[in-house]
């Protein structure tokens, strides 16, 4: 991939744009280290645009608190990132919002908010805490909320609970990994209108996240040709 095609795929989320030719020369040492950068924090194995295999939208933060939050939910760091990409089912339908410290993402009639707890430092979860940060999430929402457990800048998959079940499945978590304090980020909320709308939201979203397998090409291995030498009349 050369600078021009990186400079495309980043250029919605950062603060800089370097028009140039189809020549690769065209870009300055310069330009070409800082394309590379953010080309690398948003594109590298570990970032969000990787590892989802879903559409973005790329969504600009209105504050300085919603900017380290969200950048801390999309594991992006870098002073130009200007929009943070936000994985969703359909880029041009989706609707972000943030409010009262949650990342509101609506679609196909399905709210789902982003709920943090704070980390390690600020807001540690812990043996004594665990019950009372659930607790203030999830008396926010109604009786039908589903909830998952947010990880990092990842849902873990097939969490989905009520909220009479989801402070135990954050305990089983506490439990089996003594470093949850530095990745166990909070709770995701799904609102919806009714069932439907909920299990064919969770059934796209799934098809999404699955990323295609690679065919490999069939190769058909030719018979090499062999000179056999007529002896015939010798």
């Amino acid at each position: 991939m050369n600078y021009k095609q990186k400079m495309e795929l980043i250029n919605k989320y950062v603060d800089f744009s370097f028009k140039t030719k189809n020549r690769k020369r065209d870009f300055t040492r310069t330009q070409k280290w800082l394309i590379s950068k953010y080309y690398n924090i948003l594109y590298d194995n570990d970032a969000v645009l990787r590892t989802a295999n879903s559409q973005f939208k790329a969504y600009k933060p209105k504050s300085r608190k919603e900017e380290r939050f969200l950048k801390d939910l999309a594991n992006v760091k870098g002073k130009r990132i200007k929009r943070i990409p936000v994985p969703v089912l359909n880029e041009k339908k989706a609707k972000v919002n943030f409010k009262d410290g949650a990342f509101i993402i609506e679609e196909n009639n399905v709210r789902r908010i982003i709920n943090s707890w704070g980390d390690e430092n600020e807001n540690p979860i812990n043996s004594k805490t665990r019950k009372k940060l659930v607790k203030n999430i999830t008396k926010k929402y109604d009786d039908n909320t589903l909830y998952n457990i947010q990880a990092g800048n990842f849902e873990i998959k097939g969490i989905r609970a009520d909220k009479d079940n989801i402070e135990r499945r954050v305990k089983q978590l506490q439990s089996q990994y003594q470093n949850h304090k530095k990745w166990l980020f909070g709770l995701v909320s799904y609102e919806f209108d009714n069932q439907l709308n909920f299990e064919e939201y969770a059934e796209t979203q799934s098809k999404l996240k699955r990323k295609p397998k690679k065919r490999k090409p069939k190769t058909t291995k030719r018979k090499k040709k062999t000179n056999v030498k007529n002896n015939r009349g010798r």
